[in-house]
């Protein structure tokens, strides 16, 4: 269903589709439904009340008198068709024992949506669009109002608004085998219930919640922790896990008085690096609205920090932030470098290049000496071999090294400081020696250029540069890819992940792992094996 555009039916499995109504004025399609054995009869819930159509989708009539408003969700009881529960939103719950034809209202309430235990049709699970989430056992009878949550520590969802299960983006899966078991989701915590919706306590080990979902170096691996990784979200500021993941910390409190203050635009966090000394806990990172950030520098790991650059005239989009390996004083942030490390920056001079506005945007691990950076209208490529003193042209074909916004696609290989990954003239990912280019032919295996599709993201292994990744753009194609001869061949490896693009990916120096950062949280790829 398709709001202001119609209801689509297919008789071959997806196949094929035929208009079956027009939706004319429905802004909002919040759910369909179908008969469960009659193989006609489906139900429609939007922004415009409850319908129903006897002919398979055709001819949708209004059902029912409910009071007006927008019905949100629609639960048919599954050995008795002529029960029918739906939620009016922000009203309550309503029940209908003839098929729709009339309505009572059984629990006043805030709600949002409502779920049936198909195997045990009296249990009802009633979502809040602000509340908590309510349990019956009887069909509405009685309820269990006070259920209690038991979220997993860090991220400030103790006691918060984020340890309730309630708002219209939550979903429960009830077992059909167990009246007292279920699945739910809600606020980005997965939870589970075991005693028949009393308690839910989070079961969202590994998954961070937030969306570290910018640019590459939105990940930052300690290089001689491996249980210390930080994250930085684009909207809700740095996390950090001290167990490899299993729950992480905020740490990120002073940016809303800087915003609030106008020091910076918005309170999120892009890029930011630990220090190459084992033990440090000194962190630089970005902060501020997407394309336009400040530095920022903490000698606690994030409890407390120190803004470093301020104003329009330092503001810069910080995409890449790295410390030099052999060297941790120095430190490559955007179009600055820092001597003791971050404590200030100075400008990069980029010499004849300066009216270009580069940025520093990838370091080669063999020599990190060599830097690259990258003009501001993303057409040129630059090289320094001795820490930014000097810079030299490396590569101008023609193409822009970005598509859509001005986040460029780039990578330098490890091992070979000569070679540098990023976009081609036909948005395929290609690879410049510097002397030859070749296209990767990545594109082609995610249906081309389809939906203005192009390949935004590249990661390699630093323990392997054989083994290469690469993220395309359009969502509902495939990809994520992977090539285990240097870009030679390739494989889809989306599997089972969202289909919305791979913007943000890295690779874990210490296990080889791809980790992927998406508004769907991350998620981790384990290590190929050759």
């Amino acid at each position: 269903a398709f709001p202001d555009n119609g209801l689509y039916r297919s008789n071959d499995s997806g196949d094929n589709w035929i208009l079956a109504s027009s939706l004319d004025n429905h802004t909002i399609i919040y759910a369909v439904e179908t008969h469960p054995n009659d193989g006609q009869t489906l139900y429609l819930a939007s922004s415009q009340g409850l319908f129903i159509s006897l002919e398979q989708g055709a001819d949708l009539q209004t059902l029912g008198d409910l009071p007006s408003g927008e019905v949100t969700s629609i639960a048919i009881h599954p050995q008795n068709p002529q029960m029918i529960y739906t939620t009016v939103k922000g009203d309550g719950l309503y029940r209908s024992s003839n098929g729709g034809s009339n309505f009572t209202e059984i629990k006043d309430f805030d709600a949002a949506r409502v779920f049936i235990n198909r195997g045990y049709p009296d249990v009802l699970y009633l979502v809040g669009i602000s509340d908590n989430t309510i349990t019956t056992h009887d069909g509405g009878v009685t309820w269990i109002e006070d259920m209690i949550t038991e979220p997993a520590p860090g991220l400030g969802r103790d006691g918060s608004w984020k340890s309730k299960i309630a708002g219209e983006l939550s979903g429960i899966v009830p077992n059909p085998n167990d009246p007292n078991e279920a699945v739910a989701y809600s606020r980005a915590t997965l939870w589970k219930t075991t005693d028949g919706g009393h308690t839910f306590i989070d079961s969202s080990t590994l998954f961070t919640g937030f969306a570290w979902s910018w640019w590459n170096k939105g990940a930052a691996f300690d290089p001689y922790n491996p249980d210390r990784i930080a994250f930085f979200n684009c909207d809700v500021g740095m996390v950090i896990t001290h167990n490899k993941g299993n729950f992480f910390e905020q740490r990120n409190e002073q940016a809303w008085n800087w915003y609030s203050e106008g020091y910076i635009s918005w309170i999120g966090t892009y890029a930011g690096a630990f220090q190459t000394r084992p033990d440090s806990n000194i962190i630089v990172a970005s902060v501020g609205g997407y394309f336009n950030t400040q530095l920022m520098r903490s000698i606690d790991e994030g409890e407390t920090w120190s803004l470093v650059t301020e104003g329009s005239q330092e503001s810069e989009q910080n995409l890449f932030i790295a410390f030099h390996p052999d060297d941790p004083e120095l430190v490559y942030a955007g179009n600055k470098i820092s001597y003791n490390a971050g404590e200030t920056f100075i400008n990069v001079d980029f010499g004849e290049f300066n009216e270009f506005n580069p940025s520093i945007l990838g370091m080669c691990r063999a020599n990190p000496n060599i830097i690259y950076a990258m003009d501001s209208d993303r057409y040129r490529i630059f090289r320094s071999d001795n820490r930014g003193l000097t810079w030299n042209l490396y590569v101008q074909p023609g193409w822009r090294f970005r598509r859509l916004d001005s986040l460029p696609t780039f990578a330098v290989d490890p091992n070979d400081c000569d070679k540098i990954y990023t976009l081609f003239s036909n948005y395929d990912l290609a690879v410049f020696n510097g002397i030859d280019w070749r296209s990767m032919g990545v594109l082609a295996l995610a249906g081309g250029e389809e939906l203005g599709n192009f390949v935004i993201s590249v990661v390699i292994d630093p323990n392997d540069p054989e083994v290469i990744y690469a993220g395309t753009s359009s969502s509902g194609l495939p990809c994520v890819f992977r090539s285990l001869d240097g870009g030679y061949s390739w494989k889809d490896i989306t599997y089972n992940h969202p289909r919305t693009g791979a913007k943000a990916m890295a690779v874990n120096p210490h296990t080889s792992e791809l980790y992927r950062g998406s508004a769907y949280g991350t998620w981790i790829f384990p290590a190929p094996v050759k």
